[in-house]
């Protein structure tokens, strides 16, 4: 057996990477399977990629990763920013006209909260940049299962 960087340890990596191509086609449910790189064109190149100084393992990790984040690019997200909530009568909504003032249980220096597809997600100051109106992050919530 050669030493760890001669080449039987390149084979093992070969190994190692195609193996993990096989059970990533079958969790990606395309049958495929058997070991074989070549079914999938990101692992063939994650493959063709590495170099003694970058294993296959490490190329194969990051080249997944690329796939989850390229997922994610194309999802939009609603954003709302709320300044604040009023409660009033509907008689009384109904009389608003322009120029009328709805007060708000908010002051000037309270944060704003921020909501992500109507969960809230942070919290925020609001502030201007440029001819915009901008909010500032000024804490991040957790997000919990409901």
């Amino acid at each position: 057996m050669a030493g760890e960087n001669g080449p039987d340890a390149h084979e093992e990596e070969d190994e190692v990477a195609r193996m993990m191509a096989a059970a990533m086609a079958e969790e990606a449910g395309d049958g495929a399977g058997g070991g074989d790189a070549a079914v999938n064109p990101v692992m063939a190149a994650a493959m063709n990629a590495s170099t003694p100084d970058m294993p296959v393992q490490n190329v194969v990790r990051a080249t997944r990763h690329r796939d989850w984040e390229a997922a994610f690019n194309d999802v939009d997200v609603e954003l709302s920013v709320v300044l604040g909530r009023a409660t009033m009568p509907i008689n009384q909504l109904l009389k608003l006209g322009r120029g009328a003032v709805i007060e708000l249980d908010t002051t000037v220096d309270d944060d704003m909260t921020i909501y992500g597809n109507s969960r809230l997600i942070a919290r925020g100051q609001v502030m201007i940049s440029g001819e915009n109106i901008a909010v500032t992050i000024t804490e991040t919530v957790p997000i919990t299962e409901t």
